[in-house]
């Protein structure tokens, strides 16, 4: 009687291998993680911050997954902003393509502030914040002036969709809307570029746009290089990962981990 198993059975055993090695794809973000900067919790006037570890949250490219450590910043009774793994891997590409002079709009609770005035290669931020209050709490709940490269920072209260800069900007990066997969992104997006020129443009949620962009185009899955230059070519904005072959299949990712969510 022979021991050898049978192609049945290893048949079966590749396609278990297949299934694991494709989970272990979709639970590793495609990019390098943000480092999370230290924060202070507490009441600060209307605001509370507030550390929550351990809590079970789905990723933007990935599935669920702990939130180790995980802020929560409410505005009185009102959820504002967490950091969790969606908010973490939805910027972490951002960084990546910081550089010069660097034009950030939306300073939330300075997460991708904090990795990118640290490069080397950026030599200026600009932040855009139309709230003073948002700044004003930055210097409560952390202490941002000792962040390595804070000497770079300047600050500038005005409305992201009018603003203007006073010379030309490398990199910018738009993270205004309220939720990932805004409605207003792409028109929003759109206006903002054409006041600013920037070199290159990332838009918090583009991915989602793309998706939706297909859709309305009645594309099938899986989406394409190819078609992410249509998507950039239609909306006339210098977006991100334009010569990354992996890019499609993250937006796909993403568009799939946040509708299982919804």
């Amino acid at each position: 009687m022979s021991n050898k198993p049978s192609q049945e059975s290893l048949d079966a055993i590749a396609a278990l291998a297949e299934t694991y090695r494709e989970h272990q794809r979709l639970q590793t973000p495609p990019y390098p993680a943000l480092k999370i900067p230290k924060y202070r919790t507490g009441h600060y006037g209307e605001w509370i911050l507030k550390r929550r570890d351990a809590f079970i949250m789905g990723g933007y490219f990935t599935a669920i997954q702990p939130a180790n450590p995980n802020y929560i910043l409410s505005q009185g009774d009102t959820l504002w902003m967490s950091l969790g793994p969606r908010e973490l891997e939805s910027q972490a590409h951002h960084a990546l393509y910081a550089c010069g002079h660097t034009v950030i709009m939306g300073l939330g609770m300075g997460l991708l502030l904090f990795n990118v005035i640290a490069e080397k290669q950026v030599e200026r931020v600009t932040v855009v914040e139309r709230d003073s209050r948002v700044i004003e709490l930055l210097h409560k709940i952390a202490q941002p002036n000792t962040w390595p490269g804070w000497e770079k920072v300047s600050f500038v209260v005005a409305d992201a969709l009018t603003w203007q800069p006073d010379s030309p900007v490398d990199f910018l990066s738009v993270d205004i809307w309220p939720k990932l997969g805004d409605i207003q992104l792409r028109e929003n997006g759109q206006q903002i570029h054409q006041n600013v020129q920037a070199k290159q443009v990332a838009l918090w949620g583009q991915e989602l746009d793309f998706i939706h962009f297909l859709s309305e185009s009645r594309k099938q899955p899986p989406p394409t290089l190819a078609q992410y230059h249509e998507y950039v070519q239609a909306v006339g904005i210098p977006l991100i990962e334009a010569n990354n072959p992996n890019y499609p299949d993250n937006c796909w990712r993403a568009a799939q981990s946040v509708l299982a969510f919804l």
